[in-house]
């Protein structure tokens, strides 16, 4: 992990010029789900749904580091894992995905290959980074909202279950304290972003 690492969400506001602006920057860059597509150079693909595994094998090819979560068995003594999953996530872990093991859902868990998931990938791909050094920290695409009646800047695949964007966007106030005393620097490159946690600066002034 360099020390600056730049993630691509989905949001509406990330555009196709800001992952190729990346492309020759020296930042460590992390897509989240099919972001990979716009960014097949990229340092590391975060997807944490099974299903979207299964459905995007190609993706396994990609020479990146990868991670996928393991979600808890119970929440709330309701099931969370899928019937395959277990199945899904063994192979996984033989094509080289690192499995993460979710830990709870706010916060910020130190332990090497444990996650809090907020309940969104872009959540869990800012608590990775910072579990792997990074220093600086800049979120592209963190929209939590939607545009129009665009839910994401891309048109692939198909969203998983329907988001609670102003639910997501709080967690992550849980990670400003983390992230201070580790002397981590979050910015959010999204102006209209829902997320109130951290500072707010146009992409190429910080990267």
């Amino acid at each position: 992990m360099r020390d600056i690492a730049v993630i691509l969400g989905a949001g509406p506001s990330l555009t196709r010029a800001d992952a190729d602006y990346l492309a020759d920057l020296p930042a460590f860059v992390i897509a989240i789900n099919d972001l990979w597509r716009w960014a097949p150079w990229c340092d590391h693909l975060h997807a944490c749904d099974v299903e979207w595994w299964e459905r995007n094998e190609e993706a396994l090819e990609l020479r990146c580091s990868k991670t996928v979560v393991e979600p808890m068995e119970l929440l709330h003594g309701f099931p969370r894992r899928g019937p395959g999953d277990a199945t899904v996530l063994e192979r996984l872990a033989d094509a080289g995905v690192e499995i993460l093991k979710e830990t709870g859902v706010e916060g910020y868990d130190p332990t090497p290959g444990c996650v809090r998931t907020g309940h969104n990938s872009g959540y869990q791909a800012l608590h990775w980074s910072i579990q792997q050094g990074a220093k600086k920290i800049v979120l592209l695409g963190y929209d939590m909202g939607v545009s129009g009646e665009r839910k994401r800047c891309h048109d692939y695949g198909r969203a998983l279950g329907a988001p609670n964007y102003v639910e997501w966007a709080g967690h992550f106030d849980a990670l400003v304290e983390p992230a201070r005393v580790l002397g981590v620097e979050i910015i959010n490159c999204c102006e209209r972003s829902l997320i109130q946690a951290f500072p707010k600066a146009e992409l190429r002034d910080v990267v």
